[in-house]
C-alpha cells in the first residue's frame, strides 16, 4: 500500500513537473517585484527561476504518504497534491522576499494556470459534444466529480448534485484539499496559507463559469456560493448557470430549501 501512494506521488510529479514551470514562468516573469513600484523593477527570468527551485525544495519537505493516508481515491490523492503544490509555490515565493499581500495575489494567477491544465480536458469534450452552454456547463461538472473531485464520502470529497434544467447545483460537505491545508497549518503554523486557499482555489470557480463558455454567447454565465467550507461553513452550495440573469439569491435559496425538503423526507 505505502509502494502504491509513493508510485501515484512520483508519477503525479512527473506529470506536472513541466506544467508548474510553464506555469511559473507565465505568470511570474515580467511582473512588479512590489506592487505600484516600478522603480523596484520586474521578475527576471533567474528569479522565477530560483522560486522554482526553492518550490522543489517545499515539495520535498511536505509528507504527501502521510496526506494520502486520510483519502482511498486516487483523484482525491490527485487533488490533495494540488494543495500541496499550492502552499509549496506559496512559501517559495513568499521566501523571496515578496510580500504576503501581493504573494497571494501572484499565486492566484499562477494557480489558475495550473487550474485550468486540469480542466481543459472535460472543456474540450464538453465543447464537442454538447452546443448547448447550460448542458455544456453540467457536463464538464459531472466529469469532473468522476476525477479528480471523486465524491465517494468522507474523508474523500462529499456532495450532492442536481440540476432543474435552467442550473446545476452542487453542495459540497466535505473538501479535502481544505482538510490538508488545515492540517499543514495545524503542524507548522498560519503563515498566510489559509487565506491563500480561499483566495485561490475557492475563488476560481466565478471565472471558471466564464472559461468553460468561452466567452461564448454573449454570456459571463451566473454563479452563485452563498457557503464556503473555508469561510467556516458546514457547506459550499453552489449555482452554476450559462445565464449571467439565472437567479437572484433569494430564488437560488428558495431552490435550495425546496430541494432539502425533497432530499429529507425521501
Amino acid at each position: 500500500m505505502k509502494r502504491a501512494k509513493a508510485i501515484w506521488a512520483g508519477v503525479l510529479k512527473t506529470l506536472y513537473r513541466p506544467i508548474i514551470k510553464r506555469s511559473f514562468y507565465r505568470s511570474l516573469v515580467g511582473r512588479m517585484i512590489e506592487p505600484n513600484r516600478p522603480d523596484k523593477g520586474r521578475l527576471q527570468k533567474h528569479q522565477v527561476k530560483s522560486m522554482l527551485s526553492s518550490f522543489w525544495y517545499e515539495m520535498y519537505n511536505i509528507d504527501l504518504l502521510d496526506a494520502f493516508d486520510k483519502v482511498p481515491s486516487l483523484g482525491n490523492r490527485h487533488n490533495i497534491f494540488l494543495a500541496a503544490i499550492t502552499v509549496a509555490a506559496y512559501r517559495a515565493l513568499k521566501n523571496s522576499g515578496l510580500r504576503k499581500a501581493y504573494t497571494i495575489e501572484l499565486m492566484g494567477d499562477l494557480g489558475w494556470q495550473i487550474y485550468m491544465s486540469i480542466v481543459a480536458a472535460p472543456k474540450l469534450i464538453a465543447r464537442i459534444l454538447e452546443p448547448r452552454p447550460q448542458k455544456r456547463i453540467e457536463l464538464v461538472l459531472r466529469l469532473l466529480m468522476k476525477f479528480p473531485f471523486s465524491p465517494t464520502g468522507r474523508p474523500c470529497y462529499e456532495v450532492e448534485a442536481w440540476s432543474d434544467g435552467e442550473a446545476m447545483y452542487t453542495y459540497w460537505t466535505w473538501c479535502p484539499p481544505y482538510q490538508f491545508v488545515k492540517n499543514y497549518v495545524r503542524e507548522h503554523g498560519d503563515d498566510g496559507e489559509l487565506e491563500l486557499f480561499r483566495r485561490t482555489w475557492c475563488e476560481y470557480d466565478w471565472a471558471l463559469v466564464y472559461a468553460l463558455l468561452d466567452g461564448a454567447y454573449g454570456k459571463l454565465g451566473y454563479y452563485e456560493r452563498p457557503h464556503t467550507l473555508s469561510h467556516g461553513d458546514e457547506v459550499c452550495d453552489m449555482c452554476w448557470s450559462a445565464n449571467a440573469q439565472h437567479k437572484s439569491r433569494l430564488q437560488w435559496i428558495e431552490s435550495h430549501q425546496q430541494r432539502e425538503i425533497r432530499r429529507h423526507s425521501g
